[in-house]
């Protein structure tokens, strides 16, 4: 037998060994028989996630959990298939390609390798990256889109100047891009992110009160301070792997001359850009606004989407729609389909996982200060956000974590605020959120390896700078 083929079988039979294995074992703390089994699929779909087999262990996943407890096949299938942020996610995806086709890519990477910064070096138009992630977030109020956008444009500039993908400096630029995009898309207080911690926050402490321009100030100086930290750490430690880096491309006049299809190419961009923006910043009561706010987020890319199939220049759609969908990322969405439903499972109170973590906390945070227990949520949140969910971790880190610091004379809001950001980073994981799970399905452009290395780097500088100033500052602020 190939040693590959060898080497296969192994990695299967660990995988099945831990989805079946871990649920036999005798139930711990708060969690039931049923969580034991959901609590095992889900660290052998992590195992086969790290081993690249992203189709084989969620389909394997879901077909055990349709056998657990009184699931069902067609419960979880449907269940799985039908979460909202697929759909969105299929939608982003298609809007990119449609994008990628209409060649405004190529042009966006030209014009931004003929300007004077990017002959500085790499690292500044990684910077470059960064801030854009940060400032396009923050303007939409979601992460995903700008991530997918800014990402197709960084694959036109990698190909451009003929880089290996598997470089430190493309690897350190797309992660980080995720860093600065969910930093980012929390510094508006109107982020549907904010308004879900704030009112989690509120319900556990009812007198609560959000002062939401002091939350504004102190996210961006915390986003200013995190960008500059992994630049600076981007050039100190990994400058000399870039320093043979030829970026320095020498772009023909030609190459910044848009042809048609580029032109619609930015029509659209823009036309997107205002579906997204306008519904945070204006009343429902302005012509038009209620509609856009209706559609959400997936149905602005599904009208973007269907524009691009229906317009045609020099004879020619500017999306084929059968082609696009040949060319989508099915492993990336099958991940995505098994992370977010285990992830609901996760915070189900059948499983007793979340409960088991807080009762955790509760014992172990419950007699330090008021800068004590902050710097511990700060620290321990962005840990469990990791490895679990996003979303499952604000429900259980906001409301004890407002409680406590009440408890003691602190400043809920504070917290709060902190846990913006801190909670949106399950990056390092495929299951810690959507972002998480895009990176890791990305296996054509993103290691394994680089993903745990330098995401766990981009969050160790986001909680530093939460501890380090934004306590001290929050305090000030609010």
């Amino acid at each position: 037998m190939p040693e590959k083929t060898q080497k296969f079988y192994f990695q299967l039979i660990l995988i099945v060994a831990l989805m079946v294995g871990i649920g036999m074992l005798p139930p711990f703390g708060q969690i039931t028989d049923y969580g034991m089994r959901v609590l095992g699929i889900f660290v052998g779909c992590v195992v086969g996630w790290g081993f690249g087999h992203n189709y084989f262990a969620s389909i394997l996943a879901l077909l055990l959990l349709a056998f657990c407890g009184e699931n069902t096949f067609d419960g979880v299938f449907s269940g799985a298939f039908g979460h909202q942020s697929i759909l969105m996610v299929l939608f982003s995806l298609l809007f990119c390609f449609g994008i990628e086709q209409t060649g405004i890519m190529h042009y966006i990477a030209n014009w931004i390798l003929s300007r004077k910064f990017a002959t500085k070096g790499p690292w500044f138009i990684s910077l470059a990256f960064w801030i854009a992630c940060s400032v396009c977030s923050a303007l939409i109020t979601n992460t995903l889109p700008v991530i997918i956008l800014l990402w197709t444009m960084f694959y036109a500039i990698v190909n451009e100047t003929q880089v290996e993908r598997t470089n430190t400096w493309v690897q350190v630029t797309m992660i980080m891009m995720c860093v600065t995009g969910y930093t980012g898309s929390v510094i508006m207080p109107y982020a549907g992110w904010n308004l879900m911690v704030f009112g989690i926050a509120m319900s556990s402490v009812p007198t609560l009160s959000i002062n939401l321009f002091a939350h504004t100030t102190l996210m961006i100086v915390l986003n200013i301070l995190i960008i500059m930290t992994i630049f600076l750490v981007s050039k100190i430690f990994w400058g000399k792997k870039t320093q043979n880096l030829n970026v320095k491309r020498i772009v023909d006049d030609k190459d910044l001359k848009m042809t048609k299809q580029q032109k619609f190419g930015i029509l659209y961009l823009v036309i997107l850009a205002l579906m997204l923006f306008l519904p945070n910043v204006l009343s429902a009561d302005v012509p038009g606004i209620a509609i856009l706010s209706k559609l959400t987020a997936t149905g602005s890319f599904a009208v973007v989407t269907l524009l691009l199939c229906i317009t045609h220049v020099d004879g020619k759609p500017l999306m084929e729609p059968y082609t696009a969908m040949k060319n989508l990322p099915w492993p990336l969405i099958f991940l995505l389909i098994a992370a977010l439903y285990i992830a609901g499972l996760i915070a189900s109170a059948q499983t007793g996982i979340s409960a088991t973590i807080l009762a955790l906390l509760n014992s172990s945070v419950g007699k330090l200060g008021i800068i004590g227990i902050m710097a511990v949520f700060v620290g321990v949140g962005c840990l469990v956000t990791n490895a679990i969910n996003n979303v499952v971790c604000v429900n259980i880190f906001v409301p004890i974590g407002a409680g406590m610091v009440a408890s003691v004379g602190g400043d809920a809001n504070v917290l709060a605020s902190l846990l913006c950001p801190i909670l949106y980073l399950g990056l390092v994981l495929p299951s810690g959120s959507v972002v998480g799970g895009l990176m890791h399905g990305n296996a054509e452009w993103l290691q394994t390896k680089s993903i745990y290395k330098y995401a766990s780097i981009g969050c160790c500088i986001v909680v530093f700078w939460c501890v380090l100033v934004g306590i001290p500052l929050g305090n000030f602020l609010f």
